[in-house]
């Protein structure tokens, strides 16, 4: 799942509880029954999960492009100057 799609399942799993939150709010009122605004409610959390879950590809539209090894290598080495390296590979020493 891409980023792009992370959005909108995110928009689209709380659309599904807002309208079902709303709809199991109705349905205890009218019924008076606080059962069925459970039951509404859990269905709407299990359709929202349903819709979320799986990896659908209406997520997959806008896919990452990935920098391959030789260019973050060459990224890597100019962001380095020669004379800058520490010796002892990296690891900073204090004398007292």
């Amino acid at each position: 799942m891409d980023l792009v799609g992370q959005e909108r399942c995110e928009h689209i799993f709380q659309g599904v509880l807002l309208a079902s939150l709303i709809a199991a709010f109705g349905a205890g009122w009218f019924r008076e029954s606080i059962a069925i605004s459970y039951m509404v409610l859990g269905a709407g959390v299990t359709l929202g999960g349903l819709l979320c879950t799986p990896n659908w590809g209406m997520f997959n539209r806008h896919p990452l492009t990935f920098a391959s090894g030789a260019a973050l290598e060459a990224d890597m080495a100019a962001a380095v100057p020669e004379g800058k390296a520490r010796a002892g590979g990296g690891k900073a020493t204090t004398s007292r």
